[in-house]
């Protein structure tokens, strides 16, 4: 589709522009432009591709548009034919897209050249220590190849716009104006009145930059700039006082890719970019010492272009802009750094914009990227009816030059509003406020991924920006995405800041930061509380248990050395003791966790520290647990007495039966004897298990009377025996003393230690089939009792020592005290009853009690024997 934009002059050479296809559909863009705006519009896309329309009787103009960057050149005398047209936009998308396509391929193959060489660059440093020779000629060998990748990119980096350039007019710009300004040395430019050339004017101005860039290295404080006209050549020479070439550097070395030869740290590729500036030209580069050994001489030589500079030969007068570009910039910049409202930052740069574009008017529009909207920024000199309007346009591929520019992440110029397609919706409102020409140039991120807003710049005739007027917009825009950066990034520190702070003073939970030191700086409310108001300004530790200061200090160590290494830097005790307003009579139960707070260059600075009060969660634990002991002492006691009431009654109901029987008198001597004898055994056992009670209670409770002293082993154990030997002897049973250690003495009370034997070689005796064996030995604080009885069953074994409870074949057998006393009273001896027994092997039980160092001599091994039949 082409769009008729307008008339040029008074040719009827119609301008056309092709409908401008989506980034995403693969085809060249394709313009239509006269002769005269070909340098502007390659400047801002320069892929594209450019017929340009030129009058058939001015040859000039058709050169000029050629060097400018058009693909084809279509010569027009009268109206343009279309179908003439169609074929010469064909034929300038073949061109466009065969020389992308040849300056891509150039770039991948130097870029691979490039890669290789440097990996061999790698290798020569791996082997270097190895085989220093070998390294050596890989390093020279990485070196060339550096060298020929850079010159196999060489087409790539071809200017594709040039222009007919008066050289001592550019270099007088150059020297003067601030946006080309060179810091150090003065530069003065003088020789001849006009002196043409064909180059890219701002390749030219960076080559030109280079060389003085080399003075400046070389510590030169004048530059002069001399430029001659040959006849042939136009001969700028560079001269200047500096050091001259590094000592010892060939001159020729200096224009070799990436050889610098100066001390401090450079690219290497200045002088050598300048050559190949010249060399591209059809010209070349050469550099002299001077004849005084101060300083040194760069030639340029570029070939003379035969066509007089405009004007007839004067000098174009060059306009200085009202106000200094770079004073403006620096305006702009203080209030970025001033933090003032975005909106003053960017009228300074519409203001600028203005002034730099006399009869324009400039706008900014900022992006919203959730709506995808574009709304008023800056730029108060546009109608406000029309500003109104646009506020809150949605992007699009016909959303006018704006619209697309956010759209198409690329700039966009309407040169005619009044015939551009993508102005369809929005035109009539254009035209009525004054507006026909708009240029919109998207405002990018500082990475260049996100679309950040629009600059525009309006004209109230159709208008095509000049390659200067590119360079002015570029700088603009940039210095927009700054204040744009800069303000979106405080916006969002600062909402972030404010999150921070509600939930710092909200949380619930005690946090505070600290500095490395361990200084408290900043607390909440809540650990405020907890740690009392005049915590602020003084160390953690001062609150802390002392039990727990050195665990804490240990770990924040470690997550300082951990953040340092890039490990996180975090830490966590699950419970520390706080002392609320340094007093250590209130302590608190804590749960503190830590994290490390890092500057932007990385390092630690601060501490956030977390404290969670556990002390209310300890206490309903520790009431949750006294309740569940008293519940269970509750029942045990209840157990208890339904045991000992059962226990008693059975004797009791025993004495009671016979003594009624006795009240008969009836009864024979005989019977009555024997009911005298039932009544005295059952009140011996009523007895024998009451006192058992009470020295169990007694035992439990710490309330038993104990006399302890040194006891000696194998006495104890010869009284013990000689109470049992009588039941051991009915059962025909052999108890054997083993005195393997007779001076073997214990802290005991004889008593009390007499009473726990008893019990347990009776129950040796009485759970041990008749012709069994009973066995004690002495050990140092230790005394062993084993039986070759039927054992005991481990399922039993957690309830052995439980009162009451009669375990196995045991159950009908004895009060089931017995054992359970001589548990608690080897407990109050500060002793250990043990048991090892499995069934069918016998029981093994050991009394282990504090041993006590005497020194008495003792007697040899006895066996004491009460075997029935020894």
């Amino acid at each position: 589709m082409y769009a008729r934009r307008r008339t040029v002059g008074g040719l009827s050479n119609t301008k056309f522009m092709e409908t401008a296809p989506t980034a995403h559909d693969g085809e060249t863009t394709c313009q239509v432009v006269d002769a005269g705006d070909v340098a502007a519009v390659r400047a801002i896309t320069p892929h594209a591709a450019l017929v340009a329309l030129v009058d058939a009787d001015d040859s000039e103009s058709a050169i000029d548009a050629q060097l400018a960057g058009a693909d084809v050149v279509v010569p027009v005398r009268g109206d343009v034919d279309e179908s003439t047209l169609s074929a010469a936009m064909d034929a300038a998308r073949a061109i466009a897209t065969r020389r992308d396509q040849a300056t891509n391929a150039n770039r991948r193959a130097a870029h691979e050249l490039g890669t290789a060489y440097l990996s061999v660059g790698m290798i020569a440093e791996l082997i270097g220590g190895a085989n220093r020779a070998r390294g050596d000629q890989l390093r020279r060998l990485a070196s060339e190849g550096a060298t020929l990748a850079w010159r196999a990119a060489r087409p790539s980096r071809a200017p594709v716009s040039l222009r007919l350039v008066d050289i001592v007019d550019a270099l007088g710009e150059l020297a003067d104006s601030p946006s080309h300004a060179v810091s150090g040395p003065v530069v003065e430019v003088c020789g001849a009145d006009a002196a043409m050339a064909i180059v890219n004017p701002a390749d030219f101005a960076t080559a030109i930059q280079h060389i003085i860039s080399n003075s400046t290295i070389a510590g030169a404080t004048t530059v002069s700039i001399e430029v001659r006209d040959s006849g042939s050549h136009v001969e700028i020479a560079v001269v200047d006082d500096g050091y001259g070439p590094p000592v010892g550097i060939e001159l020729d070395d200096l224009v070799q890719p990436f050889f610098s030869g100066w001390p401090q740290s450079q690219d290497g590729l200045g002088l050598t970019m300048a050559t190949e500036f010249a060399e591209s030209g059809g010209g070349d580069l050469r550099l002299s010492a001077r004849a005084d050994a101060r300083g040194m001489m760069v030639v340029m030589r570029l070939p003379r272009a035969h066509r007089n500079s405009p004007g007839n030969g004067e000098r174009a007068t060059r306009r200085s802009p009202v106000v200094d570009p770079l004073r403006a910039q620096a305006e702009i910049l203080e209030t970025i750094a001033r933090r003032e409202p975005v909106s003053q930052s960017l009228d300074l740069v519409v203001r600028a914009m203005q002034t730099q574009l006399p009869g324009s008017i400039c706008s900014i529009l900022l992006l919203d990227p959730v709506n995808g909207t574009l709304s008023h920024g800056a730029g108060t000199d546009l109608p406000p009816p029309y500003r109104r309007f646009i506020d809150g346009v949605s992007i699009g591929p016909t959303a006018g030059s704006c619209g697309v520019a956010a759209y198409s992440r690329a700039p966009v110029v309407a040169t005619d509003i009044s015939t551009d397609d993508r102005w369809v919706d929005y035109r009539a409102v254009a035209l009525q406020h004054g507006l026909r020409s708009c240029w919109s140039t998207p405002i990018l991120d500082a990475d260049g991924g996100q679309v950040l807003g629009t600059f525009a710049v309006y004209h109230d005739h159709p208008w095509l920006p000049t390659h200067e007027a590119a360079e002015l917009v570029d700088r603009f825009t940039y210095i927009a995405s700054i204040a744009i950066g800069t303000h979106t990034l405080f916006s969002r520190l600062q909402e972030s800041e404010s999150r921070f702070r509600s939930a710092f003073a909200g949380a619930g939970v005690g946090m505070a930061v600290m500095n490395l030191d361990g200084v408290l700086q900043e607390i909440n409310p809540t650990l405020e509380a907890m740690l009392g108001a005049q915590a602020t300004g003084r160390y953690l530790s001062e609150f802390l248990g002392a039990d727990d200061i050195g665990v804490v200090r240990s770990m924040v160590a470690q997550a300082v050395q951990d953040a340092r290494g890039g490990k996180g830097g975090t830490f966590r005790l699950s419970d520390v003791q706080v002392c609320p307003a340094g007093e250590p009579t209130s302590l608190v139960r804590a749960a503190m966790s830590g994290s490390i707070v890092m500057s932007h260059e990385g390092q630690p600075v601060h501490f956030c520290v977390e404290l969670f009060d556990l002390t209310e969660r300890h206490r309903m634990v520790q009431a949750e647990h006294e309740q569940a002991v008293a519940e269970a002492a509750s029942k045990a006691k209840t157990d208890l007495l339904a045991l000992v009431s059962h226990e008693i009654r059975t004797p009791l109901n025993a004495v009671i039966g016979f003594a009624q029987l006795m009240q008969l008198e009836t009864l024979s001597t005989q019977r009555r004897a024997e009911g005298v004898e039932h009544i005295l055994a059952s009140g011996r056992h009523l007895m024998q298990l009451i006192n058992d009670l009470v020295d169990l209670s007694g035992a439990e409770t710490g309330q038993l009377e104990l006399r302890t002293e040194a006891v000696r082993s194998v006495n104890v154990i010869a009284d013990s025996v000689e109470i049992v030997a009588g039941l051991a002897e009915t059962k025909e049973i052999a108890i054997v003393v083993r005195t393997a250690a007779p001076h073997s003495w214990v802290r005991a009370d004889p008593y009390r230690l007499r009473q726990v034997l008893i019990n347990i070689i009776g129950n040796a005796v009485k759970f041990t089939p008749p012709g069994g064996r009973v066995e004690i030995s002495t050990e140092l604080g230790a005394i062993k009792i084993s039986d070759s009885g039927p054992g005991i069953d481990p399922d039993d074994m957690a309830d052995l020592f439980v009162p009451f409870r009669r375990l196995g074949a045991r159950r009908s057998e004895g009060s089931g005290l017995g054992l359970a006393l001589s548990h608690q009273l080897m407990r109050a001896m500060d002793g250990h009853l043990d048991v090892d027994s499995a069934p069918g092997a016998g029981a093994t039980f050991w009394v282990r009690l504090p041993p006590a160092s005497l020194g008495i001599a003792g007697t040899d091994d006895q066996i004491v024997d009460f075997d029935h039949q020894a």
